[in-house]
């Protein structure tokens, strides 16, 4: 495994704009993890995050919302800037005023970067390049359609997330949910095995189509067969760290 080995692109002015890490990745690839992995660095804004069953759920500045189907820009736009004029006034700085130490935020997403240009701030892209084979179609399977709801929140962000309304969808049904029975409430169809069947199946063909299929121009392309190699995290958080500070 070579790391490094790839020219980041850093979209660096060193003025008042945010810093953003975007980890571009299709489902089921690892993004989150490698996001969560990515901000420990000292400097990062370490993601808030839980695991369940070996997913990784990460919170981000934006609150998930570079995860949505739609990419909703001016929302994204006014979270970032709501944060850092929290950060100056809890840094005793002006509004406006530069502050050239600030932080790395990093961000999980399934968007590729020419379709984050709209966000205002400097960008760096890491894609991971997703493997196309059988065994990463059930990897997002077990990892995504069996994935049970721990908390309303957690839920209604899910269904925010996939462009519906989470007061309507949730009164269409009462206990528990996973998001195979998610897609059934938001086709109004029943839940049952049957439907189930229908709609996974109809997921499963459309998420053959990969977004990170390649690698992209002006990125860091990291392979999802490196991600989980021993010491990966250690090794790429390391030689990550060395360029964002050199470039500083």
């Amino acid at each position: 495994m070579t790391i490094g080995c790839n020219t980041i692109y850093l979209r660096i002015k060193l003025n008042s704009m945010p810093k953003i890490i975007f980890v571009c990745y299709d489902q089921g690839a690892g993004g989150e993890h490698l996001a969560v992995e990515i901000s420990k660095m000292d400097c990062c804004h370490t993601l808030r995050y839980k695991t369940v069953n070996g997913r990784y759920m990460t919170v981000d500045v934006t609150l998930g919302r570079c995860r949505y189907n739609v990419l909703p820009v001016n929302e994204i736009n006014d979270a970032l800037v709501e944060f850092e004029n929290k950060k100056r006034v809890a840094d005793n700085l002006s509004i406006g005023s530069v502050n050239e130490s600030a932080r790395w935020h990093v961000i999980p997403t399934h968007f590729l970067p020419n379709e984050l240009e709209e966000i205002q701030a400097d960008k760096l892209f890491i894609c991971i390049t997703t493997p196309v084979n059988e065994g990463h179609l059930k990897n997002i399977q077990s990892k995504v359609l069996s994935y049970r709801y721990r908390s309303i929140l957690e839920l209604k962000g899910q269904i925010e997330a996939d462009g519906y309304n989470p007061d309507k969808i949730i009164t269409k049904h009462k206990g528990p949910l996973d998001y195979q029975s998610l897609l059934c409430l938001y086709n109004d169809m029943d839940i049952n095995e049957a439907n189930i069947n229908i709609l996974t199946n109809a997921y499963m063909k459309e998420r053959r189509i990969y977004s990170f299929q390649h690698p992209v121009d002006n990125s860091l392309n990291v392979r999802y067969e490196d991600t989980i190699l021993p010491n990966f995290y250690t090794d790429f958080t390391n030689t990550l760290h060395k360029q964002l500070t050199k470039s500083i």
